[in-house]
């Protein structure tokens, strides 16, 4: 079987497309109002979250020397991942009570 650069790390292109448009429109919709895009902004951690888990199927596929960057895509879309889970707790918490 030959190897492709489609080839055999295909769920890893997929989930580095997944991870970069979530970004794209996390980073782009974090500070604005509620618009039309901001369904793409709410939408944004779970695309990293499958961005993360094909990316790690990506780099358990390959197994070969090339880990650099299915390695970066993996640490970056764990990263999005711990600040879209603090986001979250951080929104979702009520106030102190006085």
């Amino acid at each position: 079987m030959p190897k492709t650069l489609f080839g055999k790390l295909t769920l890893f292109w997929i989930g580095l497309f997944l991870l970069i448009t979530g970004l794209f429109f996390y980073y782009k919709y974090t500070n604005q109002a509620f618009t039309a895009a901001d369904l793409f902004f709410r939408a944004s951690p779970p695309l990293a979250a499958i961005g993360f888990l094909l990316s790690a199927a990506g780099l358990y596929e390959e197994r070969g020397k090339n880990k650099l960057i299915p390695l970066v895509v993996l640490s970056i879309s764990f990263v999005m991942l711990c600040q879209a889970g603090y986001h979250f707790i951080h929104m979702h918490t009520p106030p102190p009570r006085p």
